[in-house]
């Protein structure tokens, strides 16, 4: 089906949320409005002309840029960096209430009608839930325990691809080689844990996190538009 109602986002936001997936018609709006969908997500390939223009002519709203990078997983030095180290204990309500500042660049923040203090939970959540234990997940971070100066957070699923879901250094922190430190021990991390594919997803706004991943070997390899429909 082109469209499918998220219980997560619906449950979180409190009113019922729906991605839908090209090709999208007018029946699939009419579903959306069946369904009592309040916003409906849509992401479509950058190169997908004919929806795009489809999009803004049905009351689609550009609302973000999504970038995806990856990278080889080879070649790559396994001198562990001083810099950096795992998560502690101490470490998890800092970078939970840091968390809704520092990624503020996402689509949930820009888009307006989501409510703000529920796009702010989500980023604890997301905090929250990649400090679990798991032998398949990690967050690495620079600075003192309890504080945090930078932080990445990197997972491997059962096909062996890692992603890194969260990455930044705090405001302060920046230019001393934190971004460049965390990204080298992530990507030893994910070697030694069976990785072997790598990717990473990032805001089109975010043109230093991009800079920093290019600079650790990453290239980007798809570029798509989120849209947004409110009802």
């Amino acid at each position: 089906m082109p469209q499918r109602l998220l219980t997560w986002d619906s449950d979180h936001y409190g009113f019922p949320i729906a991605r839908l997936d090209s090709p999208v018609s007018a029946e699939t709006v009419s579903w959306c409005s069946s369904q009592n969908v309040r916003c409906a997500y849509w992401l479509i390939d950058a190169g997908d002309q004919r929806s795009i223009e489809w999009a803004t002519e049905n009351g689609f709203v550009l609302a973000d840029v999504r970038m995806t990078l990856d990278h080889p997983l080879s070649g790559i030095d396994q001198t562990p960096s001083r810099l950096t180290r795992t998560g502690a204990t101490e470490d998890r309500p800092v970078l939970v209430q840091l968390s809704p500042s520092l990624f503020a660049q996402s689509r949930f923040f820009t888009d307006t009608n989501f409510p703000l203090s529920r796009s702010q939970r989500l980023y604890e959540i997301w905090m929250e839930r990649s400090f679990a234990p798991s032998p398949n997940q990690t967050v690495l971070v620079t600075g003192a325990p309890g504080k945090v100066t930078g932080l990445i957070t990197c997972s491997v699923d059962n096909k062996n691809h890692g992603t890194i879901g969260l990455y930044a250094v705090l405001r302060g922190s920046q230019g001393q080689g934190l971004g460049r430190a965390l990204l080298h021990s992530a990507l030893i991390w994910f070697r030694t844990h069976g990785a072997k594919t790598l990717s990473v997803v990032t805001q089109g706004r975010a043109v230093e996190a991009q800079r920093s991943y290019q600079n650790a070997g990453f290239r980007t390899c798809g570029v798509a538009l989120w849209f947004h429909r409110w009802f």
